[in-house]
């Protein structure tokens, strides 16, 4: 499997039922399929709406996309 590079969330979390996973590895949500991003010239990044049994909430971060397991997110996570 080719080097994945990490991209913004948004563009990896479009598709609904999708497990996320933080850069430890912790199961953090699943993806609602709701997307949003600023359009300022790409300088404030994307946001996912994930969901957990608590409820739904908004996630800034980047990641890669890993067959079998979902999506890993490789840095911090930022809730709105």
């Amino acid at each position: 499997m080719p080097l994945q590079l990490p991209v913004d969330i948004y563009y990896l979390a479009g598709k609904k039922d999708c497990k996320v996973y933080d850069k430890h590895n912790n199961f953090v949500g699943t993806t609602t399929g709701y997307t949003a991003i600023a359009h300022n010239g790409g300088k404030d990044g994307g946001r996912a709406c994930l969901s957990t049994p608590e409820g739904e909430f908004w996630i800034k971060s980047i990641g890669v996309l890993v067959p079998g397991m979902g999506i890993k997110l490789t840095e911090c996570i930022t809730y709105s």
